[in-house]
């Protein structure tokens, strides 16, 4: 055995006489016993054995010192961890009372500018026909959907968490449909193609800054949120269809004023392929995670 790896004891075995009388006759010759610093004769078990004359220091290999360190370091950290959850845990700063007044305040009087757009382009179909809903709604509709300009801003800025590419993208098709088409060609909003694209884009904003002014108030209606995740299957494909229907009649006009600008048209129409499929991707996720996490809150109450 090698001498780094076991501790000679030296005892002293005793013997009582019983036989003679004499109780203490002791046998005083040394005996040398190897003691192993493992039980038994494999050092694996990593069991120390202990002295009988008092306690006893093993040297262990290295490697075995390494391993009950690493060991050891890794409880503690586990022990730590357990004992501060909070410290563990992503913590989300509270959002400023400031900000969400403000985002409050935005949101409700986007809501309340989109309906008086939904009431008019209704109310004038419903009474006059779609022909006129550019004298009833078209004014209104411009100024309205110029002032969402704010919302680049916002998620530039980190005021909200939403996508700055997707907010640029709805934002400008939005803005060329009211400026450079409607406002450059006005006898395209006779078209009923111009009354669907004002329904679906006003239904879509009514619930959605709805939505928005109400949970950050604390308060989120059932009902509001299915109408947010679930009616953009059908409100996107309208008002999508009805805004590539108007770049597409505004081809033959704008040949007359220029003959480069059909091509610019026919070119944001192939845009809208894959802008298409990226908002409505971003949709989609948008209602996954919200069904997650509701269907979460459902197994907690549980």
């Amino acid at each position: 055995m090698h001498p780094q790896s076991r501790r000679l004891e030296i005892g002293i075995e005793a013997q009582c006489n019983t036989g003679s009388g004499n109780t203490s006759i002791l046998n005083t010759t040394p005996v040398h016993r190897p003691v192993y610093p493992f039980a038994g004769s494999d050092p694996s078990t990593h069991r120390a054995r202990a002295s009988p004359i008092g306690p006893l220091f093993v040297s262990h290999p290295i490697s075995h010192i390494l391993r009950f360190s690493l060991r050891t370091r890794s409880r503690t950290a586990t022990n730590i961890m357990a004992s501060n959850p909070s410290k563990t845990a992503a913590t989300k700063p509270p959002a400023s009372p400031v900000k969400t007044a403000y985002l409050v305040l935005y949101n409700f009087a986007s809501a309340v500018a989109w309906s008086v757009v939904l009431g008019r382009v209704l109310a004038v179909c419903a009474l006059r026909g779609p022909q006129f809903t550019y004298a009833a709604a078209g004014e209104w509709t411009k100024w309205t959907q110029t002032a969402a300009a704010l919302e680049i801003l916002h998620s530039l800025l980190g005021v909200v968490r939403a996508p700055v590419f997707t907010t640029l993208t709805q934002v400008s098709s939005r803005f060329l449909l009211v400026w450079a088409i409607v406002d450059s060609f006005p006898f395209l909003a006779t078209s009923p193609f111009y009354s669907s694209m004002l329904v679906a884009w006003s239904v879509t904003e009514v619930i959605r800054y709805s939505f928005f002014a109400l949970s950050l108030s604390g308060w989120q209606p059932a009902a509001l949120t299915w109408l947010r995740y679930n009616t953009f299957f059908v409100l996107y494909p309208v008002g999508i269809t009805s805004e590539c229907a108007l770049i597409y009649l505004a081809t033959v006009p704008a040949a007359l004023r220029n003959p480069v600008e059909p091509y610019i048209l026919y070119a944001v129409l192939a845009i809208y392929v894959p802008g298409s499929y990226m908002l409505y991707t971003y949709m989609m996720s948008q209602r996954r995670k919200v069904l997650r996490a509701q269907k979460a809150q459902t197994g907690k109450a549980q």
